[in-house]
């Protein structure tokens, strides 16, 4: 097991707030995959220790996909503009926003659209079966994520197995968009034509765009609004569209908007 150092960070309220869907707790701590590698994470206080099936996970790439690159507590001070805020950031101190693999991050809120975390990590498991191999790491299995080449040899009714229903052809569309290079185009724009880009594809809306902009593009801004920050805002007193909630939240809270939503958004959903 390889330590890394964790200032500022909790890695169960950062792996457990809607952010990822397929870490699964064991005896050892998080085993998950990153890419292509089965990763077992445990933490003990300013302490995380990490090891990859293979060996080949790098320090740089578990930081950046933990978030742990930026820099908490400036954001948090940043964005504490309001008592309801301030608890939130006192209360959950330690969640960072995670930067999560673009494709995999892309289907995986595709089919949140009116689901659940249970049926969105279950066909995100059946679709990872479909083309990875096993691979274990302190003895339990997993299934990495496939890449994208693989991904492609996916029919729409192998997806439609895979407990996708009417989202099977949305998924079949990204992943075909994601091979010819759309992603990648995604990110040479700036934050409002991003959310525009990603909308041009079938089963993406403001809210799905918006997740997967803050939480695998690195648009921290970026302000996504289910049913739970609709409740949220209307404490703020924010009406109308959207759009108009989105410019908002981002006016109010400004350019660290997704790290206040995933706060106030855990927060919602811990405290009832």
């Amino acid at each position: 097991m390889a330590t890394l150092l964790a200032e500022d960070f909790s890695l169960d309220k950062t792996l457990c707030s809607g952010q990822v869907f397929r870490w699964q707790r064991t005896p050892q701590g998080f085993l998950g995959t990153i890419e292509e590698s089965a990763v077992l994470l445990a933490q003990s206080g300013r302490r995380l220790t990490y090891s990859s099936h293979d060996g080949a996970l790098k320090r740089k790439t578990l930081s950046r996909y933990l978030g742990l690159h930026h820099p908490l507590k400036s954001i948090l001070s940043e964005v504490s503009r309001d008592a309801r805020m301030a608890e939130a950031a006192r209360t959950h101190f330690g969640l960072r926003v995670v930067q999560a693999p673009r494709l995999e991050c892309l289907v995986s809120f595709i089919l949140s659209a009116y689901s659940n975390i249970p049926r969105i990590t279950r066909s995100l498991e059946l679709i990872a079966r479909r083309k990875s191999a096993a691979i274990t790491n302190a003895g339990a299995r997993c299934f990495a994520f496939p890449p994208r080449e693989r991904l492609m040899t996916l029919r729409e009714s192998t997806l439609r197995s895979c407990g996708l229903g009417y989202r099977a052809p949305y998924v079949r569309k990204a992943i075909i968009a994601a091979d010819q290079g759309f992603l990648q185009d995604v990110t040479e724009l700036p934050y409002l034509a991003a959310r525009d880009r990603l909308k041009t594809l079938p089963g993406v809306g403001d809210k799905v765009a918006d997740c997967v902009l803050l939480f695998s593009f690195g648009f921290l801004e970026a302000f996504p609004i289910d049913v739970w920050m609709d409740r949220v805002l209307a404490r703020y007193d924010a009406k109308g569209s959207y759009a108009a909630k989105s410019a908002f939240a981002r006016d109010y809270f400004g350019r660290y908007a997704g790290y206040a939503q995933q706060y106030l958004f855990h927060n919602e959903r811990t405290t009832l």
